[in-house]
């Protein structure tokens, strides 16, 4: 493959020149960082990038994903969305050494202001010379098509050396090495020539039980399909599809897959039986299964349905970053030349795309050990050893795929928690089939999970809630592959979203921008995140955190096989501290005045679940604390603790007394007296541990 030698400098805006070429750019040096001029505005940075400006364009590219990001978010006002005049602008130009290659590298970084949101994008200009980044300097694309034999080739040598070198890619795998695991039903394409593809019983027409299989991962778009597995049609499927009647799609996996030399494939469309819930059941429940063994999965990335098809035509001279001339910077000495790299670079074809918005696929991309993208204008690869494309054949350079589930492979490698059995079910409940373990009580201040695997975790849960359902009550269905994963290697006891071992600490997540509460069928408790629609950040990790609740016990019911998909109902029961604290102003902005005690006023921050939590002056909020910690933990001020509280809705007239959540409030003392938070229950002693001065009680959550 030949490296790309281009023959004409970039066309820069003059901003773009300034920030690069004037006395502060030219006189970077390692370790230094440079405010660089640069577009003062929206609109001129969009003239620039009109005009062709290769940096403009990108950044304002890059804006415009965010900005669409954002206006997607339920909940945000019509005002938000037309506040570009009140976004600015910076730009910072520095050197530093790449650790992985021990080069200097100049970086160029631009950032949009707005009062909502942040558009970053990140520049690294790669030096067009030898040394030891230049395997990873972008190659020519030599074929004008996705389909091309070039394209498809680079595809096969990929996933062929994956295979014989990624021990990491295997340990995804359900099944042991050597074992064998096959869906219930695959499509075998045959070989070339062949006009049918034919649905396969693996196990009644005694399929190989090693057989390799490809998965695909594609939209269902909104209008229905036509062509389904239904009850009626299992016999006509197994005689024969005529592959030229199959959606587009369809079409080109097959070609694919014969290219590829995998004779089987798996489309949920025509591999689970559409028209029964049974089957439906019982093949969803294997989703995690079905991904994580399969050789490798097939991104339809750039489709909006079926009918979009793999395969783009392109103009290779447009897929490969540009370049630009780079004369006077002190990380490339003698260089005339670098390409201009992006880290978005990959996001800008792959994430921001009509696939990977859908909540049903991020799991499908996370499960799979390998998957080709067919994007806009190349092939991506990405398993969980290298991310590469078409532009960048060995490997993008300092790229962190999304699919490094790190910590979890770490757990495979060395010791996994302790798992579920170890605990008591002496007081298990069973519902549906499911034993609901009671959840022994924990000391408040002891962190039984492993902060790494939650760390892990909570990042998924951030992805994933930007992810858009056509059904809300798939929230938890979507997403059971995943959570089966995480129980399969940690051996943890898994609830509605969050996991047994620190519990308490999972709870205090927040929305980004609540969205009304629209009325819908059940799918969550109000105190798992999935409950809510929109963007979430999920629970904090502070290490010095004192929880203050006791868990005594959770119960959740499961409609189906699946245990990790939907629920009927849950409850959470704690044993804590319910503080009734009146609003003596209306709250608005999230800033709440309440009077706790009777006697205490108090600021805090409110946080809605949804936009329909209202408090009116003289109601009365109910605060549970859950946890305390410190912004600045390597000192005993007391003005460095934060408060943060469940805010709970009575919802039953009953004992125990049931709740609903309905938000978080923050109680951070800057400014005010540590008295404030001690009024919530608790004291300080004189070696700066806390203890609760009011009685506990028990509080049921729905």
């Amino acid at each position: 493959m030949a490296f790309l030698t281009p023959s004409i400098s970039a066309k820069l805006c003059q901003a773009c020149r300034t920030a690069l070429y004037s006395e502060s750019g030219s006189s970077a040096v390692t370790g230094s960082n440079v405010d660089a001029g640069y577009h003062n505005d929206l609109p001129s940075l969009r003239k620039a990038a009109g005009a062709g400006c290769p940096i403009c364009s990108i950044v304002a590219d890059n804006f415009k994903l965010d900005r669409s990001r954002y206006d997607a978010t339920p909940g945000i006002s019509d005002v938000d969305r037309h506040m570009d005049s009140s976004c600015s602008i910076s730009c910072r130009l520095y050197i530093e050494t790449a650790p992985d290659f021990g080069v200097s590298l100049t970086k160029f970084d631009v950032e949009i202001w707005s009062a909502k949101f942040t558009s970053k994008t990140r520049f690294r200009l790669l030096p067009d010379s030898d040394g030891p980044l230049r395997p990873f300097l972008p190659h020519a694309v030599q074929s004008d098509s996705t389909a091309s034999a070039i394209a498809l080739g680079q595809a096969r040598d990929w996933l062929a050396h994956c295979r014989l070198c990624h021990t990491r890619c295997l340990s995804i795998r359900s099944a042991k090495p050597g074992m064998a695991w096959l869906p219930t039903r695959l499509l075998d394409v045959g070989v070339e020539g062949d006009p049918r593809i034919k649905l396969v019983l693996t196990q009644q027409d005694q399929v190989d039980p090693l057989a390799a299989y490809i998965t695909l991962s594609y939209r269902w778009g909104p209008q229905p399909q036509k062509l389904l597995l239904q009850a009626s049609n299992v016999d006509s499927f197994r005689r024969g599809l005529l592959i030229c009647d199959l959606p587009c799609t369809f079409q080109d996996l097959a070609t694919v897959a014969r290219f590829l030399s995998v004779r089987y494939v798996w489309i949920d469309a025509l591999c689970i039986i559409q028209d029964s819930l049974a089957d439906w059941e019982r093949e969803g429940a294997t989703m995690r299964d079905v991904y994580a063994n399969s050789t490798c999965t097939i991104a339809a990335a750039a489709s909006e349905d079926p009918h979009g098809g793999l395969f783009r035509s392109r103009d290779p001279a447009q897929v490969v970053p540009t370049f630009i001339s780079t004369p006077n910077l002190e990380s490339s000495p003698g260089n005339a030349r670098s390409f201009l790299y992006d880290r978005t670079y990959l996001d800008r074809r792959i994430i921001s795309g009509p696939l990977q918005k859908r909540g049903w696929v991020f799991q499908e991309r996370m499960l799979s050990p390998r998957v080709l993208h067919f994007a806009e204008d190349q092939i991506v690869w990405e398993c969980l050893t290298d991310t590469k494309c078409e532009a960048f054949p060995s490997g993008l350079p300092f790229h962190n795929s999304t699919k490094d589930l790190g910590p979890l492979w770490s757990v495979l490698e060395n010791t996994a928690m302790p798992a579920t059995d170890t605990i008591p079910d002496d007081t298990g409940l069973t519902t549906n089939g499911l034993s609901n373990h009671r959840v022994a009580s924990s000391d408040a201040a002891c962190y039984t999970t492993d902060m790494t695997i939650l760390s892990a975790w909570r990042d998924l849960v951030k992805q994933y809630s930007r992810c858009a359902l056509t059904k809300n009550t798939d929230k938890l269905p979507a997403f059971a592959g995943l959570a089966k994963l995480f129980q399969d290697i940690t051996g943890d006891a898994y609830y509605a979203g969050l996991w047994k071992y620190s519990l308490l600490d999972q709870l205090d997540w927040q929305v980004y921008n609540p969205a009304k509460r629209v009325p819908s069928e059940y799918r969550a408790p109000s105190w798992s995140w999935a409950s809510v629609d929109g963007a979430i950040r999920p629970f904090s990790l502070a290490p010095d955190c004192s929880l203050l609740p006791e868990l005594d016990d959770v119960h959740v019911s499961v409609t189906g096989l699946d245990c990790f998909g939907r629920i009927s109902k849950a409850s959470l029961n704690l044993q804590g501290y319910l503080v009734p604290a009146t609003v003596l102003s209306s709250v608005e902005g999230q800033k709440a005045s309440i009077l706790v005690g009777g006697t205490r006023k108090v600021f805090a921050q409110f946080l809605p679940d949804t936009l329909d939590v209202q408090f009116a002056t003289g109601s009365i909020m109910w605060c549970l604390p859950l946890k305390l910690y410190s912004v600045a933990p390597d000192t005993e001020e007391v003005r460095d603790l934060v408060l943060v509280n469940i805010v709970l809705e009575p919802v039953l007239a009953s004992l125990p007394a049931r709740y609903r959540r309905v938000g978080l409030l923050i109680v951070a003392p800057a400014g005010q007296d540590f008295d404030d938070i001690c009024s919530f229950g608790f004291s300080m002693t004189e070696d700066h541990d806390f203890e609760i001065t009011e009685p506990y009680s028990l509080i049921r959550i729905l």
